[in-house]
């Protein structure tokens, strides 16, 4: 593209009123609005009064000076508000500069008044056009880097735009999804629905005109569940008529674990201040009650009847004893005196452990095999806590598999996951059904006869406080697998552990 020629305009006036039209036309904006417009020269009337001129602008003395001097004008303006003047000077231009009469525009105060009003209005032109482009800038940020995924509709549901996010968990680009109408964009495997008999939150939108929010179960590829809050924004015209839609979508699946977790919190911190209470008022009683049933058993005048009543009573107390103790360990934190942390070989304290349940698993049947990783990092925890997590879960296996009533597998491995070092308890028993898995790790929740409820909970807690985490899955006939993860050992701080294991599968 070539440049623009310069547009060359002469002013005629009074002094005072040159100066104001040459400070209007120096306005800052001016120039840039209107680049290529020059005024070269002024002509002061009466001519022996000289206003103050910006540079470039040169005064001349009459009018056929100006036109001598400046034979490329362009427009000439008269500024004196004097009809006969005005029209004197047109008359008298193709006389004074006949070769330049025919090109020059000749207007007067009116026609600068209305080009004044014209750079006024390209000046707001400009204003608007750059703070539309600072808003249009903040806006696209926070569409494409917001962590929501984000859908614009039209009014027919299909889609208009869509930011990165929205595009990515659907594996689609931009272009893919433009166009599409909303009912198919959440077609398996990355299936979003809602509860039966519960309304889509952007057909409803579309609907009522109203901001309308939902909690939608999202199931991913890998068959992973997380949840979405949905909410969906109609966008209205000035008649009331819906133009346009936005869906907003946040995965709140992690609030929620956090929500889950510090609700529970909060039941262990009362159930503790509970379990210290009720050990306090029950066991100065128990203590009486075992003492004197004690001595019944021990007294030679009883006779066998009566001794036997007396030792149930022993031993109901003793029970009650130990479940108040198994409470207070459950209640009260890990002290530092308990946990102490140090290198452990999650290779070998499997191997140790399965040793320990190898003849009882004989005997009820069972098979215990071994699976281990190779190359194992080592585990920054409390080997004996950690021992005492694996047998609880291994004795859970146990017993689930006998309550089977037929010979049953219980597989323990080790796996590595960055930045956690994990040991898997599976077994192939009968699972637990699902209306009591949310439940499963609650203190005092059990499905045994005889059990007091804490065993799975105290396992969680104690992985929890070491920086670790505890997974349970489980599916009703399939048997059940809980996994142990724990933090791995950095690298400058790792011990010797002794002879790690050379991995692969044994049984017992």
């Amino acid at each position: 593209m070539q440049p623009v020629a310069p547009f060359h305009l002469a002013l005629v006036g009074r002094p005072e009123v040159l100066e104001r039209a040459l400070a209007a036309l120096a306005r800052p904006g001016v120039t840039e609005a209107v680049p290529t417009l020059r005024v070269c020269c002024v002509l002061p009337d009466p001519p022996g009064e000289s206003p103050a001129l910006p540079t470039g602008v040169v005064q001349h003395p009459t009018l056929e000076a100006m036109l001598a001097a400046h034979p490329d004008l362009h427009l000439l303006l008269d500024l004196r508000d004097d009809p006969a003047a005005f029209a004197a000077l047109k008359a008298a231009l193709p006389a004074l500069a006949p070769a330049l009469a025919p090109t020059l525009s000749v207007g007067d105060r009116h026609t600068f008044s209305f080009l004044e009003a014209l750079l006024g209005a390209g000046l707001l032109r400009r204003a608007w056009r750059v703070e539309l482009e600072q808003t249009r800038s903040v806006l696209e940020t926070l569409f494409e880097q917001s962590d929501d995924e984000i859908l614009l509709l039209d009014a027919h549901g299909l889609v208009l735009d869509a930011n990165t996010r929205a595009c990515a968990r659907r594996g689609l680009t931009r272009d893919e999804l433009l166009g599409r109408a909303y009912a198919q964009l959440d077609s398996p495997p990355h299936t979003c629905r809602q509860q039966e008999d519960s309304p889509c939150p952007v057909r409803l939108a579309m609907k009522s005109g109203l901001v309308q929010e939902a909690t939608l179960p999202l199931v991913e590829q890998d068959g992973g569940l997380r949840t979405l809050r949905v909410v969906a924004y109609p966008i209205l015209s000035p008649d009331g008529t819906l133009e346009s839609l936005l869906e907003v979508r946040r995965d709140i699946t992690e609030m929620l674990e956090m929500h889950r977790r510090l609700q529970q919190s909060e039941r262990l911190a009362a159930i503790g201040e509970l379990s210290t209470y009720i050990a306090h008022e029950i066991r100065n009683p128990l203590f009486a009650i075992a003492g004197f049933a004690n001595a019944l058993v021990r007294s030679p005048s009883l006779d066998e009847d009566a001794r036997q009543k007396a030792s149930i009573i022993l031993d109901e107390s003793r029970r009650l004893d130990a479940i108040l103790k198994s409470t207070l360990n459950f209640a009260r934190p890990l002290q530092s005196a308990e946990a102490s942390p140090a290198a452990l070989d999650c290779n070998q304290l499997l191997q140790d452990t399965a040793e320990l349940f190898a003849m009882k698993c004989q005997e009820q049947g069972l098979t215990l095999r071994l699976a281990l990783a190779p190359s194992l990092p080592l585990a920054k925890v409390d080997g004996e806590l950690v021992k005492q997590c694996v047998i609880n879960c291994i004795k859970n296996a146990m017993e689930a598999l006998e309550q089977q009533g037929k010979a049953g597998t219980i597989v323990l491995r080790t796996a590595f996951a960055p930045p956690y070092v994990s040991m898997i308890v599976e077994d192939d028993g009968p699972g637990i059904a699902e209306d009591i898995r949310p439940r499963i790790f609650n203190p005092f929740f059990s499905t045994k006869n005889q059990g007091s409820g804490l065993g799975l909970a105290m396992t969680k807690k104690i992985i929890e406080e070491m920086g670790g985490e505890v997974l349970l899955v489980s599916q009703e006939g399939q048997g059940t697998t809980v996994t142990l993860s724990l933090p791995a050992l950095a690298a400058g701080n790792a011990k010797a552990a002794g002879n790690a294991s050379s991995g692969g599968q044994r049984a017992l």
